[in-house]
């Protein structure tokens, strides 16, 4: 147990830092001398409908022919986490305090179970939305963990998959991206 506390922290942490140069090398590059916090908060929403597509059976009762890519949604929901470590960054957060929020979260989980699994889908992006539109991030960490949990992404795929996608997005800002 307290092992798998220990990788959380590891991964976490070189997350942020991750995070932070990434953001560092995109600001210098653009000339961005204030932090563009609205504009990352509607990136990081417009990405939640780029995961959502990729999970047309969740809410696309119309849609007969619909069919889940996870590994897709995976994908954007990483694109998601990306903006929210940003915002976590620029509001200071410590990596004790995203484990509290992420804490916090899980008694959310025990009960959230119990409920439908698209009303509880609906409840999660809404409260992340929410969150992020307002500024409570330390509430945003908790609702996108519980969306990652709701929508069966591991901590382990995501730390993976966000390792490549600050990869290809490092690649991509040497390209002039």
């Amino acid at each position: 147990m307290e092992e798998n506390k220990n990788t959380l922290r590891n991964q976490i942490r070189t997350m942020l830092h991750m995070q932070r140069e990434l953001d560092k090398e995109i600001l210098n590059k653009q000339g961005i001398k204030k932090y563009p916090y609205e504009n990352i908060k509607i990136a990081l929403i417009v990405e939640i409908g780029e995961m959502m597509n990729e999970l047309p059976t969740k809410f696309k009762h119309w849609k007969s022919t619909a069919i889940d890519d996870r590994e897709k949604a995976l994908k954007e929901y990483v694109d998601v986490y990306h903006f929210l470590l940003s915002l976590c960054n620029e509001y200071k957060m410590s990596v004790p305090r995203y484990l509290e929020c992420l804490n916090d979260a899980q008694e959310y989980q025990t009960r959230a179970e119990k409920e439908d699994k698209t009303i509880l889908i609906s409840k999660v992006l809404a409260s992340l939305v929410w969150n992020v539109s307002e500024g409570y991030i330390d509430k945003a960490v908790g609702s996108a963990k519980l969306l990652a949990d709701v929508l069966g992404f591991t901590q382990d795929e995501i730390y993976e998959q966000y390792l490549v996608k600050n990869g290809i997005n490092h690649q991509r800002q040497k390209q002039g991206y």
